[in-house]
């Protein structure tokens, strides 16, 4: 199977960097799979710019859910929320791309953030944005929570099953480290054990949630921009044009 894209495209960069540290990783892991990138190479023609081209062993899925489908998939998320980061990794995607999580417009985030309080200043400027919302959202302070590793795109199509009954990890490009509170977030509306899921695992934010509601509408009716901030979440500099 091959897959290609842009070299310079921040999607094909988080897709790879993800794949490959999902799949070392996955290596020690019951029953989940994720694909290996086994080539890549770059090729550039005259008239189009550099394009990235990786190339993964083809694991043929099984037509038919299997009865068990919500218990597997179950235990694949429970799986991806013990993988820790990297070293050195601060917040979202690995390969530099934008957090993709349903409290943002579009379900991405419009900025790359460079840490987790960058990601504070900008949920904060969103809640202060419409006013009157002020009185039903009070700060929320997400930099001293751990970072968990979750699907930000939860979709059952982001999750196959092979021949031989393991659980293949994909839509890899979503899946992002983010604090607890946003983790909660996203996994609390969805069905089953999942929803429970956080609570379970002692995930902090349960008294988040109403103001990250509050927030998430606020960035949703600012359409999806970055209210002026920086990927630091600071206020962007203005320069002058004569």
């Amino acid at each position: 199977m091959v897959k290609y894209g842009l070299s310079e495209a921040l999607p094909l960069k988080t897709r790879v960097a993800n794949q490959r540290y999902f799949h070392s990783v996955a290596r020690n892991a019951e029953q989940i799979r994720v694909a290996d990138i086994v080539h890549e190479f770059k090729h550039k023609s005259a008239r189009e710019k550099e394009k990235t081209y990786i190339v993964m062993p083809f694991i043929p899925l099984v037509d038919t859910a299997p009865s068990d489908k919500d218990a597997k998939i179950e235990k694949a998320v429970r799986w991806l929320a013990t993988v820790a980061p990297p070293d050195g990794h601060k917040l979202g995607p690995l390969g530099g791309g934008p957090i993709v999580h349903s409290i943002f417009c579009d379900g991405q985030a419009p900025l790359v953030f460079t840490d987790v309080e960058a990601l504070q200043r900008f949920m904060e400027t969103g809640r202060q944005r419409i006013s009157q919302y002020e009185s039903k959202t009070t700060f929320v302070n997400i930099t001293g929570e751990p970072l968990v590793c979750i699907q930000g795109d939860m979709r059952d199509d982001h999750f196959g099953f092979d021949l031989e009954g393991n659980t293949v990890v994909m839509g890899l490009r979503s899946i992002v480290w983010v604090p607890q509170s946003l983790g909660m977030y996203a996994y609390k509306s969805l069905k089953g054990k999942l929803g429970g899921l956080p609570t379970e695992l002692g995930w902090s934010g349960a008294d988040h949630q109403r103001t990250m509601a509050n927030i998430s509408y606020i960035l949703k009716m600012s359409g999806g921009t970055s209210l002026g901030l920086d990927e630091s979440g600071r206020v962007k500099e203005q320069t002058n044009t004569k």
